[in-house]
């Protein structure tokens, strides 16, 4: 009776594993494959705060200017270890609209925007020891759309910006700054195109940007090696600023 009930027993195992061992295409592979990842890419997450004054080129024969703030999510991926691709969403609030016959009452507002951000060149400075950092040059480019509407009228916009950071990273042990991992400064110009119009009453008006050239500069602070917090500011006739905070997984 035991040697049946053995029988059987194995017999049903044997059946059931043969099938899944037949299909099973690990079993007869090799341990190496074709590509090689080492790690898996950086992930960045985080939130920004963007308080925005432009001054604006309405159709082409006068000025006006529109003051926003914005609250964005963040995510960041690291496609290269040179290269991160990024996109924000979030709400955009309009403070204020100067643009000739605008009501002004949006409420029903948002901005999202995608862009790359490549570390194209850098050289690590060791003397003087005074100077000691990491020396690099940056490419910033960012496709962003604002949309807000009212009872009546709606104001949309894109802005393609361009920037060129050149930064300087400081670690924390060149200037004994044993609170944090390290702060990086930068400062470059920043080339902006925006394109937009203002629509009311069944009337449109189209504005583009008064001042296409400006100057980027700010600070990252390194809270932590993958925790940073980071302050700039935009000049183009009127300064915008931005503050963010980031974790990089």
């Amino acid at each position: 009776m035991r040697l049946t009930t053995s029988i059987v027993i194995v017999t049903l195992l044997s059946g059931s594993a043969l099938p899944v061992n037949a299909g099973s295409v690990p079993v007869s592979m090799s341990h190496d494959t074709l590509l090689v990842q080492r790690k898996l890419p950086w992930v960045s997450v985080g939130v920004g705060l963007e308080i925005l004054e432009r001054e604006l080129r309405v159709d082409k024969t006068s000025t006006g200017r529109v003051r926003a703030n914005t609250l964005s999510g963040y995510l960041g991926i690291d496609a290269l270890h040179w290269l991160t691709v990024f996109g924000t969403m979030g709400r955009l609030e309009i403070d204020s609209i100067d643009i000739p016959g605008a009501v002004g009452a949006l409420d029903n507002d948002r901005r999202w925007s995608f862009g790359v951000s490549a570390n194209v060149w850098h050289i690590n400075i060791e003397e003087p020891e005074v100077m000691t950092g990491r020396l690099s040059i940056g490419l910033i480019g960012e496709y962003t759309q604002y949309d807000a509407s009212g009872t009546g009228e709606s104001l949309d916009w894109t802005e393609q910006a361009i920037a060129i950071p050149v930064s300087y990273f400081v670690p924390a042990e060149q200037r004994k700054l044993s609170s944090v991992h390290g702060a990086a400064f930068f400062l470059g110009p920043i080339y902006s195109l925006i394109d937009g119009d203002y629509s009311t009453g069944g009337r449109r008006v189209d504005f583009d940007e008064e001042q296409e050239f400006g100057l980027l500069a700010g600070t990252d602070v390194f809270l932590a090696r993958n925790v940073t917090v980071g302050a700039q500011i935009q000049y183009f006739e009127q300064v915008s600023a931005n503050f963010s905070f980031r974790y990089h997984f």
